[in-house]
């Protein structure tokens, strides 16, 4: 049986409607990735944060998204075409979203490193898994009496769930992580028990510490060779 001129339009709608819903998914993601970084990986303090700022976490557009996608799936779960609707939720929703995303000032950009990179390609694989579960179950007739609704489902969790996908990512890669930042925080200490010479200032506190550090390297600097962590780095490693 021949595509209809409206199959044509639904199919072309509902990749449009994919790609747009992934695209803000991944800004979502980018941005909380930033959060991550600011919060120094520290799954308890970015939890806070997303707990504070639900609005930043998931948009209105696509908490709205979620729940359309959510009554597709016990709605039109049995009906195996049904996939071919999503274009018209994701779409214009997909694109508000996109659209209306808030400027965020932030006080320093989001840093590409090593750890990031992981955490981002981490996360993106977990939501890209998801979204290929959906797939599967609705193209191999998985449980066929439900067979649209594990499409819809996914396609709904892959938009509001990159907080989630990172918290995850952060899990996978925190063995390695653990052993590497440890390795790093014992030779360091082991060079500078080799100079007892050296003579460590620590300065600690909830505001002001990269100030105070920058005004201390330049007066000491004036008298004395000064060696100080860049930027505001303010962990074990740094």
């Amino acid at each position: 049986m021949s595509a209809t001129p409206l199959d044509v339009l639904l199919a072309v709608t509902s990749t449009l409607g994919l790609l747009t819903w992934l695209a803000l998914a991944a800004y979502t993601g980018r941005r909380l990735l930033h959060i991550l970084q600011l919060e120094e990986y520290e799954l308890g303090r970015f939890w806070a944060w997303v707990r504070t700022h639900p609005s930043r976490t998931v948009s209105a557009w696509q908490a709205w998204g979620a729940v359309a996608l959510g009554l597709m799936a016990v709605v039109l779960g049995d009906n195996v075409s049904a996939p071919l609707l999503s274009g018209l939720v994701t779409l214009p929703l997909g694109l508000l979203g996109l659209w209306r995303r808030p400027y965020l000032p932030v006080k320093k950009p989001l840093r590409w490193t090593v750890k990031a990179l992981l955490l981002a390609g981490t996360a993106a694989a977990l939501g890209a898994l998801l979204l290929a579960a959906g797939l599967l179950h609705w193209a191999l007739g998985l449980n066929r009496p439900l067979q649209a609704a594990g499409f819809f489902v996914a396609l709904a969790l892959v938009g509001v769930a990159p907080a989630l996908l990172l918290t995850l990512a952060t899990l996978v890669w925190w063995p390695a992580q653990a052993l590497a930042k440890r390795a790093l925080v014992v030779r360091a200490a082991a060079r500078l028990r080799a100079r007892p010479d050296l003579l460590v200032v620590g300065v600690t506190g909830s505001y002001g510490k990269t100030s105070v550090k920058n005004y201390l390297a330049t007066l000491l600097g004036a008298r004395y060779a000064v060696c100080k962590t860049e930027a505001s780095i303010n962990t074990p490693v740094g």
